[in-house]
């Protein structure tokens, strides 16, 4: 409702006191406290060390070679033997020709002391733009201690103002200006910097500075305006209303009514598409708690993931989707019918879940009835993967016709196409993921499900070949009639042939009362007829409690205590009648 450098359309006041952190102004605040922080440098005792000796050196060396040559030649050549390409030809003629080397020697020694000793820096080209621009903390040893000191940075002696430094050095010493090249050359082959930038430690240095570096804190009073009708919005106002919307303490009333108006709405209309007339079929709890937990993790997933930065445009909200991933378990679990229904439901979530943004509900819709469509499972894992990579190449399809249709609802296009891409694979790889879980939890009748009841090398189907070979028999043969049947009239023949298998497994217990396991004798002679009757009831009885123990899928069960229908046991009703009077069908 609101927008920076807008008018104002009503006011809003803080309900209560609220504090809150203004990050521009503690950004600022801590700049402020870099700018303040000096860059450390450390003096290098053993580099000084190094290099007054290897000048010392090659000072003495300089005089006495200067003392004891004749000529300007053997010079040369002598100092080039020593000190290969340190100084010039030219340069050494030229000291050899003036009338005091040996005192332009000791010259150089006593400058390149104080060079040494007063230190020579080198400012690095990067890590210093955080760090004070007019101050330098420079580590020294006095005496054997550390010392540190805040120094001025123009203080640092480098190497472009040497040439001034040994000007002013010789004037002291009362030496001509002209000497100064002489003495430059002489002396720069061996200078070192030896005040070295402290990388590491001025980092930590500028980090323990920012860590104190107190938030400002903004307050604001209850009762205070924030916004004011006809006025427009200021940054500072509209950063107190995202903090009073933050605090949780702030709810806009239309929006909120709004919001659970049309979630009643979208109830209202779930119960029409899944009444028994318009669905043709009453659903179970345990298909309503499915279809509920996919409507409400869809809904959440989208409130929660709007608020990141990457999902704030409306389609690239297509990326953390997971409706296509429960449409999928639906059709698996429930069926085609339910999928497509709930889609639309889902649908509607998402428009609700994201300010009536109808892009991502688009995107949710047909991507949903998409994987509802090309899901086919025929007892295969393989099938759900293939599924996965049809629609990888689907979605990204949708996002660019989304994209064709609205352009503002995306500006980084490429972000949105890989990962609707992303998410048609992966909710293909999660489906194989949480099917057997709500195949276990909810006893469906999958087809993975009845795959692996169908296992005739399960323990319950060997027991029955070993125990009850008759009654074994007589189940493989009615799985194969039953199955066929199904085939030829579309029903389910996976179901029939898995019903079939335990359709007698009530049998087991008392398997010489049944007519395929006995051999010789018939137990029956020996009973009542009517004790006969029970006991060939009996077996649908322990067969569902048999199933119930076994976990078996509630089509199944059904299937075991309807295989007798609820007809006359015409056989032992007739031999009732033989043996007289009056039999109660």
């Amino acid at each position: 409702d609101f927008e920076i450098g807008k008018v104002a359309g009503r006011d809003v006041i803080a309900s209560r006191a609220i504090s809150y952190i203004d990050e521009e102004a503690t950004k600022i605040r801590r700049e402020a406290r870099e700018q303040l922080v000096t860059a450390v440098f450390r003096y290098d005792r053993e580099i000084t060390g190094g290099m007054l000796a290897a000048y010392s050196r090659f000072s003495e060396y300089l005089e006495k070679t200067a003392r004891g040559v004749n000529s300007v030649d053997q010079f040369v050549l002598q100092v080039q033997e020593a000190y290969p390409g340190v100084l010039g030809r030219q340069q050494m003629v030229s000291l050899y020709a003036a009338p005091d080397r040996v005192g332009i020697i000791a010259v150089s020694f006593n400058v390149f002391k104080q060079i040494a000793g007063e230190g020579l820096a080198e400012l690095p080209d990067e890590g210093l733009e955080r760090f004070s621009r007019s101050d330098i903390e420079l580590v020294r040893w006095r005496n054997d201690r550390q010392e540190r000191a805040e120094v001025p940075i123009g203080t640092l002696l480098t190497r472009p103002e040497l040439r001034a430094y040994v000007s002013s050095a010789l004037a002291l010493n009362k030496r001509p200006p002209a000497m100064t090249d002489m003495v430059l050359n002489l002396i720069d082959p061996f200078l070192k910097v030896n005040v070295v930038y402290q990388a590491a430690e001025s980092e930590a240095k500028m980090d323990a500075a920012i860590k104190q570096v107190p938030p400002v804190l903004v307050e604001i009073e209850k009762g205070q305006r924030i916004i004011k009708q006809g006025f427009i919005i200021t940054d500072e106002a509209y950063r107190q209303l995202e903090a009073l919307a933050s605090s949780g303490l702030y709810i806009d009333a239309r929006q909120f009514a709004g919001t659970v108006a049309l979630l009643l709405v979208i109830l209202v209309a779930s119960c029409c598409l899944f009444s028994s007339g318009v669905y043709g079929a009453s659903l179970d709890l345990k298909e309503v708690v499915l279809l509920a937990l996919s409507f409400a993790s869809v809904y959440v997933a989208v409130v929660v993931m709007s608020r990141f930065k990457p999902f704030g445009q409306p389609l690239n909200l297509s990326v953390a989707l997971p409706a296509t991933l429960f449409a999928m378990l639906v059709s698996v679990i429930v069926g085609q019918r339910a999928a497509v229904l709930s889609s639309v439901i889902v649908a509607l979530g998402v428009l609700c879940a994201s300010s009536l943004s109808v892009p991502p509900a688009i995107f949710s819709l047909f991507s949903s009835i998409a994987a509802v469509r090309l899901i086919r499972i025929s007892g295969k894992r393989i099938d759900l993967v293939r599924s996965a990579c049809l629609l990888a190449a689907i979605n990204p399809v949708l996002v660019l016709l989304i994209a064709l249709v609205a352009p503002g609802a995306t500006y980084d296009l490429r972000f949105a196409l890989v990962g609707a891409a992303f998410n048609g694979f992966m909710s293909g790889i999660f489906v194989l993921g949480f099917l057997p879980i709500l195949e276990s939890a909810m006893n469906t009748a999958t087809d993975f499900r009845l795959m692996e009841f169908s296992d005739l090398n399960s323990p319950t189907m060997k027991k029955m070949l070993l125990g009850v070979s008759g009654t074994y028999n007589h189940s493989i043969m009615v799985a194969t009639l039953a199955e066929s049947a199904c085939r030829e009239i579309g029903a389910n023949p996976l179901l029939a042939r898995v019903g079939a298998y335990y359709h007698d497994v009530g049998k087991m217990d008392q398997s010489e009362y049944y007519v395929e396991n006995q051999t010789d004798y018939n137990k029956h002679l020996d009973l009542n007829p009517r004790l006969s009757a029970t006991v060939i009831r009996s077996h649908v009885k322990l067969g569902v409690e048999k199933a119930r123990q076994l976990r078996l899928p509630q089509e199944v069960i059904d299937i075991i205590s309807e295989h007798h229908g609820n007809s006359l046991i015409q056989y032992f009703y007739s031999e009732a009648l033989k043996q007289g009077g009056d039999v109660d069908p």
